[in-house]
C-alpha cells in the first residue's frame, strides 16, 4: 500500500491512499466469507458456502465496496499513528477509483492539532484561579430542606371543599387568551399544582385562593418582560380558568417510622446521615466543576490557539444534535422547539458559534497540556473504564452495538482530562 501526506494550509492534512490489486484480494476474501454468514442458498449452509458460489450469486461492486470498507477501517488508523499525524476530529474519507481487477485508491481530510502555545506555568494559574474556593461544608439547614422535600413528596391527597389556601394541591383547566386569540401551550385540562409555589406568572394564584370547587373565574394579568414570546412581553392576558378540585395535603410525621419507609434506614438519624452524605457530595461535585471552569477561563486567557473553521461547524453540528435529543426527551420536537422559543435553527447555530469555539479550544488546551507533562493513559486503564460504561449500558436497557473505537477515543480524553486536572489542582510541586 502507497501512502502519501499533503499538509493543507486550512488546518487540515490530506493522506492519499493506493492499494495494489494483489493486496486487495485477501479484504475481498474476507468480505465473502462475512456475507456467507448472512446469505442463505439451498443446498449450503450459512458461513459452508464456496466462495466460487457467492461470487456467482453477489454483485461484485458490492463486495468489492464492502472489501474498500475494510481496508480504509484499517488502513487509516495505521496511517495516522506511523505519520505521527495528530488528528482531532472524524476524516472525510473519499473513495477516488474502485473498479475490479484495479487498484483501490482514496483519500482522507483531517482536522490536525493546530499550533497551541501554553502560558509558562499552567500550574501557577490554575491554583491563582482557585484559590478562593472554600471546602463545601454541611448545615443544618441543608438536612431540614432535604427532610422537608420528602415529607411534601410523601404527603396524601384529601379531597376538600373548604375554600382554597396556600398549600393546598388545586386541579384546574385554564386558558390563555391575547388579543381574542389562544396562546400556544397556554391551556390546560386537568392541571395539578400546588398552590403557592410560584408555577405561574404572578398574580395568577392569588385568583385561585379563597376559592371553592366548581368556580369559575375570569381576569387579566399582565405579561412579565421574561414571558417566552417577545410580542406579548407587557401586554394584557386574558384568562379563564375552572377549579375541578380542592385537595389538602396531609404531611407525614417525621420519625423512625417516616425514615423507614423510605428505604433501608433503621431510624430517623440514619436518614439525616444519608441525607449529609448525598448533599456533601453534591457540594463537593458543584465546587469542583466550579473550580475547574475557573481554571479553563484563566487558562484560556493565557493560551494561544487558532482554531480551523470547518471544526467549529463540525462542533456547533454536535451541539445540536445535542439540544434535539434533550427536546425529544422531555417529549418535545425539534420543531415544536423552536416554534416555542422563536428561533430557527440557523439563529441558534449563530448563537452557539462562540460556545463551539470554547469548547474546542478548552479540549486542545487540556490535551496539549497532557502531552507537555507527559500524562500517560494506559491502554489497561481505557479497556477497564470501557468495560464499566459498556456494563452500565446493558444494565439500563442498551441493545445496540457501540462503536469501540469513538467509544475508546472518548474514554482516553476523559481520563486523560482527568489526571490533567489532578496535575492543575495538586499544590505539591
Amino acid at each position: 500500500m502507497n501512502i502519501k501526506v499533503n499538509n493543507l494550509s486550512s488546518g487540515q492534512v490530506e493522506i492519499l491512499f493506493s492499494v495494489p490489486v494483489l493486496e486487495i484480494q485477501p479484504y475481498i476474501e474476507r468480505t465473502l466469507k462475512q456475507l456467507g454468514q448472512e446469505i442463505k442458498i439451498d443446498g449450503y449452509r450459512p458461513g459452508k458456502i464456496p466462495d466460487n458460489i457467492l461470487k456467482e450469486r453477489l454483485d461484485e461492486m458490492k463486495v468489492l465496496e464492502e472489501a474498500a470498507t475494510l481496508i480504509i477501517k484499517e488502513a487509516y488508523p495505521k496511517a495516522i499513528l506511523d505519520n505521527n499525524i495528530e488528528a482531532i476530529d472524524r476524516p472525510e474519507i473519499t473513495i477516488t477509483k474502485i473498479a475490479p481487477q484495479n487498484d483501490l485508491e482514496f483519500n482522507a481530510k483531517v482536522n490536525i492539532l493546530p499550533p497551541i502555545v501554553l502560558p509558562k506555568d499552567c500550574k501557577k494559574i490554575a491554583q491563582e484561579a482557585i484559590k478562593d474556593s472554600k471546602i463545601p461544608s454541611i448545615e443544618e439547614k441543608d438536612v431540614t430542606d432535604a427532610l422537608d422535600w420528602l415529607q411534601k413528596s410523601r404527603a396524601q391527597l384529601k379531597e376538600i371543599t373548604r375554600p382554597a389556601k396556600t398549600g393546598d394541591a388545586v386541579e384546574i383547566d385554564f386558558e390563555t387568551k391575547f388579543n381574542g386569540i389562544s396562546v400556544e401551550h397556554g391551556s390546560a385540562k386537568n392541571y395539578l399544582f400546588i398552590l403557592g409555589e410560584g408555577k405561574f406568572l404572578p398574580g395568577f394564584e392569588e385568583q385561585i385562593i379563597n376559592e371553592t370547587a366548581d368556580a369559575v373565574k375570569e381576569f387579566t394579568l399582565t405579561a412579565p418582560e421574561n414571558w417566552p414570546y417577545e410580542n406579548m412581553r407587557g401586554q394584557t392576558l386574558n384568562f379563564k380558568i375552572t377549579i375541578n378540585k380542592i385537595q389538602e395535603r396531609i404531611l407525614p410525621e417525621i420519625n423512625d417510622q417516616f425514615a423507614k419507609s423510605l428505604g433501608n434506614f433503621e431510624n430517623l438519624e440514619k436518614l439525616k446521615n444519608s441525607i449529609e452524605t448525598g448533599v456533601l457530595q453534591e457540594k463537593e461535585e458543584k465546587t469542583k466543576s466550579e473550580n475547574r471552569m475557573n481554571i479553563i477561563e484563566a487558562l484560556l486567557k493565557q493560551t494561544k490557539i487558532e482554531i480551523p473553521d470547518s471544526l467549529i461547524v463540525h462542533e456547533t453540528d454536535k451541539m445540536i444534535d445535542e439540544l434535539k435529543m434533550t427536546s425529544e426527551e422531555a417529549g418535545l420536537s425539534f420543531e415544536d422547539y423552536l416554534l416555542q422559543i422563536k428561533k430557527t435553527e440557523a439563529e441558534i447555530r449563530i448563537g452557539f458559534k462562540e460556545q463551539a469555539e470554547k469548547r474546542i479550544k478548552s479540549a486542545l488546551m487540556l490535551k496539549q497540556i497532557g502531552i507537555s507533562q507527559e500524562i500517560p493513559v494506559s491502554d489497561e486503564e481505557i479497556q477497564e473504564e470501557t468495560k464499566k460504561i459498556v456494563e452500565k449500558a446493558r444494565q439500563e436497557g442498551h441493545k445496540g452495538e457501540f462503536d469501540s473505537e469513538n467509544l475508546k477515543e472518548y474514554i482516553k480524553g476523559a481520563l486523560r482530562n482527568e489526571k490533567v486536572f489532578a496535575f492543575l489542582e495538586n499544590k505539591e510541586k
